[in-house]
């Protein structure tokens, strides 16, 4: 486990155990840990999932497949199964027929 915190889970975890004892003041949740795990969530959730959602469903795959047939065509890169996906993407179709239906 990375240790990463959910500032939603902590907003109810961390009151019941202040409510069973444990000897933790509200200042220090909200200060030492609901700030903090709300940025991190935000960070997160914001850049990292943006980036995956952009580079699996955006305009990053076409770009990179652009890319790669440039340097393919300058005869900077070698004809591997990475250029084939891209050449798929890149045209809509494999071994001769359209990926569409």
């Amino acid at each position: 486990m990375l240790g990463f915190e959910h500032c939603i889970a902590n907003q109810f975890l961390i009151p019941m155990g202040i409510a069973l004892g444990a000897p933790i003041t509200a200042r220090q949740f909200v200060a030492h840990n609901l700030i903090p795990a709300t940025i991190g969530n935000w960070i997160g959730g914001a850049i990292c999932m943006a980036t995956v959602y952009a580079w699996a469903y955006g305009s990053l795959p076409q770009q990179l497949a652009a890319w790669w047939a440039k340097q393919r065509a300058k005869g900077g890169l070698q004809d591997d199964a990475v250029a084939v996906v891209t050449e798929v993407r890149l045209n809509g179709k494999q071994g001769g027929k359209s990926l569409e239906h």
